[in-house]
């Protein structure tokens, strides 16, 4: 029971490529037992989920996501890495 409590609040992060451009934005989502969902609009707010041509990476925790966003090599938006790295 209390995994299934803890898969439903992890966060999870997904790198989506921006239609007609190479540009990347993160999108912030949840972990749950049926699967991975992710948010409307990117991390910055400069793309919606409908404005994408697939998938980079999906699914992935912070850690995991920070490391594939600096290894692809690509134009990832800056405004979306950059929560990464803010302090709250």
């Amino acid at each position: 029971m209390l995994l299934n409590l803890e898969l439903n609040y992890m966060e999870a992060y997904t790198l989506k490529k921006k239609k007609g451009i190479e540009e990347y934005h993160l999108f912030e989502g949840r972990m749950t037992a049926e699967g991975c969902t992710s948010k409307q609009v990117s991390v910055c707010g400069k793309m919606n989920k409908e404005e994408s041509s697939g998938n980079i990476f999906a699914c992935e925790e912070e850690d995991s996501a920070r490391k594939k966003c600096a290894k692809t090599g690509k134009t990832v938006c800056l405004d979306c890495i950059s929560r990464f790295y803010t302090s709250y």
